[in-house]
């Protein structure tokens, strides 16, 4: 059986410790053998609090960069390479790792993490970033920035990963307006717009479902049983 270790980033303004309790119910229908696989979800923190900073380590709350106005017309984003940096490092740390789900900012961190040049990188860094194989990404947004290149050629990582696009219906935060960009850098993408959600994670049994043959999809195509055999 092959277990779909998953790196999951938080969204905005969040934390590992909240997001790992609003998911509680899609990680343990996930946990169970799901024809000849399961799923695994490893949680990360960003590096960086959000304002005000909380006394209380269960109420902190982090971010992955801030958008800060400039006069080219978009912003720049502050942090995004000391996130990418610290994200590599989670990755060897927890390694190895299969796919990423991101909800919200975290879902935009995560195109930035495969997205960007890889400069400077080692060739275990390099490794730990070719190994996923996957994207699943909830309530997320297109990063678009003035000190930000995504790289999105035919033969590119963003290009290579199976991705999965979830937007609830009723997202009134981050818009399908902001999401759709998406759908263009991306090979392929399995869409889900569930109805009657807002910007969560859906765990609902039906929502559930999408996610089961997602993964199941993938664990049935040749391309991932290549990579499974290096694992």
């Amino acid at each position: 059986m092959h277990t779909f270790r998953i790196l999951t980033l938080h969204g905005f303004h969040s934390s590992s410790r909240k997001l790992s309790k609003q998911t509680a119910n899609l990680r343990k229908k996930l946990a169970v053998s799901q024809d000849g696989w399961n799923a695994e979800f490893i949680f990360v923190d960003s590096r960086f609090e959000t304002e005000p900073p909380a006394e209380d380590k269960e109420q902190q709350r982090y971010k992955w960069f801030t958008a800060v106005a400039t006069e080219t017309g978009l912003p720049s984003y502050d942090t995004w390479q000391e996130s990418k940096s610290h994200l590599i490092e989670a990755l060897i740390k927890h390694a190895p790792i299969d796919g990423i789900l991101g909800f919200s900012q975290g879902a935009g961190m995560a195109l930035i993490l495969l997205g960007t040049e890889r400069h400077g990188l080692t060739a275990s860094e390099n490794d730990v970033l070719d190994r996923i194989r996957f994207l699943w990404l909830s309530g997320g947004f297109l990063p678009m920035a003035s000190n930000l290149t995504l790289t999105t050629g035919e033969d590119t990582p963003l290009r290579r990963v199976k991705p999965l696009i979830v937007h609830g219906m009723n997202d009134n935060i981050v818009t399908w307006e902001r999401c759709e960009p998406m759908l263009s850098i991306l090979r392929d993408p399995t869409i889900y717009r569930p109805e009657n959600v807002g910007h969560v994670i859906p765990s609902r049994a039906a929502d559930i479902q999408v996610y089961k043959e997602f993964l199941s999809n993938l664990a049935s195509t040749e391309v991932y049983g290549d990579a499974k055999s290096h694992l």
